[in-house]
């Protein structure tokens, strides 16, 4: 886990307020395929749990897009769940894991 956060927090995707949703996704589901595909193996509880970082950090990089979002952390996380309603298979976790921002 400590090399996955290393790893996450290098993403300039995150940080970078200028690209879309799609264009984070495009750049980050490859890491979290393979994350997946080799720690679901042994690890997958562990590994679903740890997913809810990774949305926790999109909740955060829309709370800095977004201006209406930058008052509460839940506003973020509601609007990141209606995200995963509309397209369930944006990011790599929600699909293969099934691990989507719960309200």
């Amino acid at each position: 886990m400590r090399s996955m956060n290393e790893k996450m927090g290098k993403w300039e995707v995150l940080k970078r307020t200028t690209n879309t949703l799609q264009e984070v996704a495009a750049e980050i589901n490859p890491v979290l395929t393979g994350w997946i595909n080799y720690y679901s193996k042994f690890y997958k509880a562990t590994l679903v749990n740890y997913m809810h970082i990774v949305n926790v950090k999109l909740a955060r990089r829309a709370r800095r897009k977004y201006k209406h979002l930058r008052a509460s952390e839940m506003k973020a996380i509601r609007w990141l769940h209606g995200i995963s309603v509309r397209q369930p298979t944006l990011f790599a976790h929600w699909a293969l894991l099934g691990s989507k921002p719960t309200i």
